[in-house]
């Protein structure tokens, strides 16, 4: 038995040009029954969701006028802020300086408040995803609790006379931090972000209005409100708040800004002012919601800060108590995202063609595997030279339109697919289509629940083609048409073209795989026929069988350690950002080196490992063939720690100071509410089946970062929030308090559990 971490066999860091390409007789035929259509529905944008109570600022120093002393220069950075809550306000300066900077707090009135913030804390890792110091970012976060505000607005009562612009609480923040004369310019380009925090019912809510157009050349609308925490509590992801009613000639409460930044893929940076007008885009007039209109005319990645600022008196929240002034209050918001938006190559028409296989031996039609899948191929008009031999996600539903009173669904096909060229014969030349297979077992068994009504025609509905990097929807048909529909029957001599509905109902009846089909749900029926080399592939020996120790986005080492894993081998790609589907590629090049192997994945890790065993086949399966170990154990073939596979509150945020501050290794959309919704919508139970997924937290009544506490929701683990960490159909198989995403918080990194790398490296045993 092999001990400890192979390192000679771990992939090293490569280009983003580099990433290897999966061969496409590696691409599972996904497929399920009915009862997962709706699972496979496409998000609605409340999954993506941000919902704010703070707020980011950012600003450049500027170097003081006068100089403190002949041998430094001093600089200076100032920010108002405004301060709502009663109960809790964190102020928390992001910058890699942050340990040489000194902090004043003012408030309204010009008195130095710095001394009453009950506790101040110096971290390293706010916005890490992973250890590595392209990921880390120092904090330095003033705390000011209840007790704190208590004694503030205590003393600040004898200076209250009336109501006006000293009455709002508005805090000064000064920054002050000294640089050596022999290099006077070392502060003259840094920026500094203030990320203030009010724990206030008073939260904005951002999101798109639709994910159908992130289209170039598209408007994309973005909508933005504030809302009372309170009266209507965002308990679940799909939760929609009902908007505070603002309106600018109100006595109560103002908005007097909404404001969208929008930062190109180009670099261009552009600001737009969000309206409530029922106008370019804003739905409905005075309702609340403030609306603009992204114009996406370039693919890629667009970052897009929402700023809502405003003042609103106490009588309009549940629980005025809350607030931090009882008769008027300011506040701020700010919501961060990242956009994706891709070109339209190809449009989908109604047209579809279903390709029938006979077996070229009757007796072995049910051994025969492959003579049991009909091919189903989804037809596209190209809209540019880029559509042909490009690869696509693809989606559809197959229903039998036998019955003409109604359709009767089957099965579901989905999974990659590359464009390939009609050439007349079973599809009309200049169009192009999208391979994909059902087994005619879903038939078979739609019969049986049917009562046997199923029949042909076939037709598709709910059809969609969507970008591999992103998970947008590319074009999308509600349903193909029975009689732009092709059926074709290949026999073993010919094929016969066009068949006639008579003609394939003969052949379904005819057909011994149809007759005898047990109702059993087979591997086949969920990912298609195996590759002949992973088909006859087995083992017999531990030796042969590996353990992927993988990474997660801009990791700068493994974060296993070795000691607590046997048969095990490090991914490695360092320093790094891809997509799911180009990690997972890298995964796939590395794992057929070995005869068998199962995965552990960190953070991003797993995301690309569940996306692995759910688009492709890799020798994975081969360990997936048998369900025990040989130690009798139920075998584990992906397992992960700390994934946020329905995003990271922090992705948003991450992209926008990244821009200026350059941490981590750039935006990656797979890792935000809207991308990872998207991503997660299209992997099916089956491959679900297959995950076992755990999470961790900070301990009661603490956190991991106390800055990303702020972003996130609670409970997290620095990174990865408990409510963003779960996949339906998986197995949930262990939480714990007290270990955070990584080394460099509060607590130890979750990583570094001996004994859960115990679990996790006995169940990944072949």
């Amino acid at each position: 038995m092999v001990s400890g971490i192979d390192t000679t066999a771990a992939v090293t860091t490569r280009t983003k040009s580099a990433v290897p390409t999966i061969p496409a007789k590696y691409f599972k035929k996904l497929q399920g029954p009915p009862s997962e259509f709706s699972l496979h529905a496409y998000p609605k944008p409340s999954e993506g969701a941000i919902q704010s109570d703070f707020y980011l600022y950012v600003e450049k120093f500027k170097k003081s006028e006068s100089l403190k002393a002949s041998t430094t220069h001093q600089y200076e950075w100032s920010a108002r802020v405004a301060v709502d809550s009663s109960e809790q306000v964190d102020l928390s300066l992001l910058s890699q300086y942050v340990k040489s900077m000194r902090v004043q707090v003012l408030d309204q009135h010009g008195t130095d408040i710095t001394s009453m913030a009950s506790f101040v804390v110096d971290e390293e890792s706010f916005g890490a995803f992973s250890d590595g110091e392209n990921n880390l970012l120092p904090s330095k976060t003033l705390r000011f609790d209840a007790n704190s505000i208590r004694r503030l607005k205590i003393n600040q009562k004898s200076k209250q006379t009336s109501i006006g612009s000293n009455y709002i609480d508005e805090w000064i923040v000064n920054v002050f931090v000294d640089a050596p004369a022999s290099a006077p310019t070392y502060y003259d380009d840094e920026a500094l972000h203030l990320l203030v925090y009010n724990q206030s019912p008073l939260r904005a809510y951002t999101q798109l209005q639709s994910y159908d157009n992130q289209l170039v050349g598209e408007n994309v609308i973005i909508e933005t409100f504030m809302y009372d925490e309170d009266v209507t509590p965002v308990k679940a992801i799909n939760d929609i708040p009902r908007p505070i009613r603002v309106f600018a000639t109100a006595t109560d409460e103002t908005i007097l800004s909404a404001q969208m930044e929008i930062l190109s893929p180009s670099g261009q940076e552009t600001s737009i002012n969000m309206l409530d007008n029922g106008l370019l885009g804003d739905r409905m007039e005075n309702d609340g919601i403030y609306s603009a209109a992204l114009n996406a005319q370039e693919a890629g990645d667009y970052v897009i800060t929402v700023s809502v600022k405003g003042v609103i008196k106490g009588n309009a929240v549940k629980n005025i108590s809350r607030l931090i002034n009882q008769d008027l209050v300011e506040f701020e918001r700010s919501t961060h995202h990242v956009v994706s938006i891709v070109k339209k190559s190809l449009e989908l028409t109604q047209n579809a063609v279903f390709s029938f296989n006979a077996p070229s031996v009757k007796t072995a039609q049910i051994a025969d595997v492959t003579s049991q899948m009909v091919d189903v191929k989804l037809v596209a008009k190209p809209l540019d030279a880029d559509a042909l031999g490009k690869k696509f996600k693809a989606y559809a539903e197959v229903y039998s339109a036998g019955d003409a009173k109604s359709s009767v669904p089957i099965a579901f096909v989905s999974g990659m697919a590359i464009a390939e060229k009609c050439d007349g014969t079973e599809c009309p030349e200049g169009l192009i289509y999208l391979p994909l297979q059902m087994s005619l077992a879903w038939v078979a068994l739609a019969r049986q629940q049917s009562n046997g009504v199923i029949s042909a025609p076939f037709i598709l509905k709910n059809v969609n083609i969507q970008d591999v990097a992103t998970s947008n929807i590319i074009t999308k048909a509600d349903q193909t048409l029975p009689e732009l529909t092709s059926c074709h029957i290949k026999l073993p001599e010919h094929t016969l073209y066009n068949a006639r509905p008579v003609d394939i109902n003969y052949f379904l009846n005819t057909h011994e795989g149809m007759e005898k089909f047990d109702g059993v749900i087979t591997e086949s029926m969920l990912f298609g026929p195996r590759p002949t080399e992973i088909a006859t592939k087995s083992l017999t020996s531990s030796t042969q069988h590996k353990v992927l120790l993988i990474h997660g986005y801009c990791s700068g080492y493994a974060p296993f350690p070795s000691s607590d894993f046997t048969n095990a081998v490090y991914f490695s790609d360092h320093n790094a950002n891809r997509n799911n589907d180009e990690f997972a590629s890298m995964i796939f090049e590395l794992g057929q080196t070995f005869d068998s192997f199962s995965m552990v994945g960190h953070s991003q890790g797993g995301l690309a490992s569940l996306h692995l065993f759910a688009y492709y086949w890799t020798h994975a399966d081969v360990a997936a063939a048998s369900k025990k170990t040989l130690a009798g154990e139920t075998r584990r073939i992906i397992q992960s720690v700390g994934s946020p596979y329905r995003g990271s509150g922090l992705a948003g945020v991450l992209a926008s100071i990244g821009k200026v501050v350059g941490i981590g290794c750039g935006k990656q959309t797979d890792l935000t509410y809207d991308g990872a919704s998207k991503w997660l919508s299209s992997i099916p139970v089956a491959a679900r089946q297959a995950l076992y997924y755990s999470y961790t937290q900070y301990k009661d009544w603490s956190w991991c970062s106390l800055p990303a506490n702020a972003v996130l929701k609670l409970p997290n683990d620095g990174t990865c929030e408990k409510s963003r960490a779960s996949v339906d159909g998986a197995n949930h198989y262990d939480s714990k308090k007290g270990w955070c995403h990584t080394n460099k918080m509060k607590y130890k990194g979750q990583c570094e559990d001996s004994e859960r790398n115990a679990v996790l490296n006995k169940y990944a045993q072949l």
